[in-house]
């Protein structure tokens, strides 16, 4: 099955035009489930996966193959300013992986995210040494399975209604399953913050805590000595 995909990119800030000086991430990049329903129409792309599944991995292998291509494009006009893994991740000049959103595990079973997105992403892992995911929704079904995804080092989740209307109401099943993985944990909270820490932390789990900024007329070390307050009660 051939799928005739053409690549434009317009405005395309690089590094000669900030003189090498402002670190730059690659794309918001959808994962390849994410990005073969923009090319799919959604419905029948899910009923594809359960009536024509071998057509399903022949376009995602596909899909996947190009994304690589296209990231490595961008790495090409980046070269050292290039920071990793990327979008809505902690990231770094010299790090390592590539950050990706894969929203539509919220609408799928274990067994099919398992069977449609994990393969794809790890080709995406391998290829990049390493693998950050961002989803929006309520996917603790998911963790069991998004845990096994080869070279994964970063899960992005919300966890606060404030920044998702359908977000995490599970904070210690994350902590549970993640604490010895050496996977981090990059929680986004609202203002609830201080009351969700005490339900996420453990010495041996990797947590990036994503809070609010203190509003216009707060100090401006507002979240400090919140967190000095909360710590020292663990």
């Amino acid at each position: 099955m051939q799928i005739p995909i053409t690549i434009m990119a317009s405005n395309v800030i690089t590094p000669i035009e900030t003189h090498g000086i402002i670190p730059i991430a690659c794309t918001d990049t959808q994962s390849p489930l994410d990005t073969t329903t923009l090319l799919w129409d959604t419905a029948s792309f899910f009923t594809a996966t359960y009536t024509a599944p071998e057509i399903v991995h022949s376009v995602m292998e596909k899909v996947t193959a190009l994304m690589i291509e296209f990231t490595k494009k961008q790495v090409e006009h980046l070269k050292d300013t290039w920071i990793r893994p990327g979008h809505n991740a902690l990231s770094a000049q010299g790090g390592k992986g590539l950050s990706i959103s894969d929203d539509n595990m919220v609408m799928v079973s274990p067994k099919h995210y398992f069977q449609y997105s994990v393969h794809y992403n790890e080709m995406l892992s391998d290829e990049f040494n390493g693998l950050a995911v961002h989803t929006c929704g309520e996917v603790s079904r998911q963790l069991p399975v998004l845990l096994k995804t080869r070279g994964l080092q970063m899960i992005d989740v919300a966890f606060s209604p404030e920044l998702d209307p359908n977000p995490n109401i599970y904070p210690e099943l994350f902590r549970d399953s993640m604490k010895g993985t050496g996977i981090i944990l990059h929680a986004r909270v609202g203002s609830d913050w201080p009351q969700l820490l005490p339900r996420l932390y453990h010495p041996d789990l990797k947590l990036a805590l994503v809070v609010p900024l203190p509003g216009s007329d707060e100090p401006r070390d507002k979240n400090i000595r919140l967190l000095e307050r909360v710590t020292n009660s663990l």
